[in-house]
């Protein structure tokens, strides 16, 4: 019985060690995806405010061409 009890011991103690590996590569798998979600997010709002201040037609459609690029991007690394 005290030796199923150490074992048992030992295999939970095996267990927690493998989980907490596993919890830490998905901590950082999470930072890295919603980095790489992040990134053309921020850079589409950025164009959205810039197309929002020009002056005139052109340019605006010039940067929403760049958003769509950027969102096409994202859809790719999404899929």
């Amino acid at each position: 019985m005290i030796t199923l009890n150490h074992r048992n011991a030992a295999e939970l103690t095996n267990s927690n060690s493998l989980l907490k590996k596993v919890n830490a590569e998905l901590d950082r798998f999470v930072y890295s995806t919603s980095h790489d979600l992040r990134a053309p997010l921020a850079s589409v709002l950025g164009l959205i405010d810039i197309a929002d201040r020009a002056p005139d037609a052109e340019e605006s459609k010039r940067y929403l061409g760049m958003m769509r690029d950027r969102v096409l991007s994202l859809d790719k690394f999404v899929r």
